[in-house]
């Protein structure tokens, strides 16, 4: 698959996310309310989330012990990167003072793509032979547009003012 074939996503963006989740309790449940696991376009980001979303939901401590027991209960760890990879996402802290900027960039990209999966289907059902061609065009365009919906629930700003995120960040401090 060439680059340009490659779905939308932001690498850099995930992974903060990820270890904003796990390393600040305090973000962990805005962002779990704008970003779905499988909003991550990369695996292994998808199963330290849903990892961080677990541990939360059972009501224990997300940290680095943690997510990697859950994952390794789990049979996920390799999915995640396997314990090297996932510790180090955890020891180099990349994280953010604005985890819901980030969070709504990771699931208006997710968005995105799946939009764009809902468009390629209907292309290709175009080319196929149709039974209704009527049906297909009232319905075609109305699908699309219920899944872009979908995706603009995040539609917030997601750019807010540096005023904000200080006093944000104060708050946290």
């Amino acid at each position: 698959m060439s680059e340009s074939q490659v779905p939308i996503h932001d690498r850099a963006a995930e992974r903060v996310l990820v270890a904003t989740a796990a390393l600040d309790p305090g973000c962990l449940a805005e962002v779990q309310s704008l970003v779905r696991p499988e909003d991550c376009y990369r695996t292994e980001h998808q199963e330290i989330l849903t990892a961080c979303y677990a541990l939360a939901d059972a009501g224990r401590d997300v940290e680095s012990a943690a997510v990697l027991g859950w994952l390794g209960d789990h049979g996920r760890l390799a999915h995640a990167g396997g314990a090297d990879a996932v510790a180090s996402l955890f020891a180099n802290g990349e994280t953010t003072v604005d985890p819901t900027s980030v969070a709504r960039r990771v699931a208006l990209l997710a968005a995105v793509r799946r939009t764009d999966e809902v468009m390629r289907r209907k292309a290709a059902e175009s080319r196929a032979p149709l039974e209704d061609a009527e049906t297909w065009l009232r319905e075609a365009p109305a699908e699309v547009q219920r899944v872009a919906d979908e995706g603009l629930r995040v539609r917030a700003d997601s750019l807010r003012g540096v005023r904000e995120v200080a006093a944000e960040f104060l708050g946290r401090v």
